[in-house]
């Protein structure tokens, strides 16, 4: 029997995950690497997150994959953002008392984001099912160097 896919040629080429690729066996805690591009930062959600857009650069089955990192700006969450803008070398100024930073200078950055392999409940709902996934987890200037 022959069957008949309901997609174009071009659009069953160019079908793939969302999620970045990680080997079959991966288990949670798993790293890998990409390149990319940041795009333009601007609040996630306004007043409490704020999110780091990124597409893949780097060649093969990931590229042009996007991603973002959300970061929090509340006090007990405010770390993860501080660790991002200072691992990018990006200058925080205080201004009338509050931190700010410019946003400009990284729309278009390449850095490398860091994706590590999750464990968690689909939807976020405790009743459902486990599931593993790769999330954005960090965003670097470069890869770490292999020690052979």
């Amino acid at each position: 029997m022959e069957l008949t896919i309901p997609v174009t040629a071009k659009e069953f080429e160019s079908a793939g995950s969302k999620f970045i690729t990680f080997p079959a066996n991966a288990k949670v805690g798993d790293v890998q690497y990409r390149d990319v591009e940041i795009g333009q930062v601007d609040w996630d959600t306004p007043g409490q997150s704020i999110k780091f857009p990124v597409t893949v650069t780097e060649s093969g089955a990931d590229e042009g994959k996007k991603d973002k990192i959300s970061c929090g700006v509340k006090p007990e969450a405010v770390w993860k953002l501080k660790e991002v803008l200072r691992e990018l070398g990006v200058e925080v100024k205080i201004v009338n008392g509050k931190p700010k930073f410019e946003t400009d200078e990284l729309t278009g950055m390449a850095v490398v984001g860091v994706w590590t392999m999750q464990e968690g409940y689909k939807g976020g709902d405790e009743t459902a099912e486990k599931v593993r996934y790769p999330k954005l987890t960090a965003l670097v200037k470069s890869k770490p160097e292999t020690i052979i």
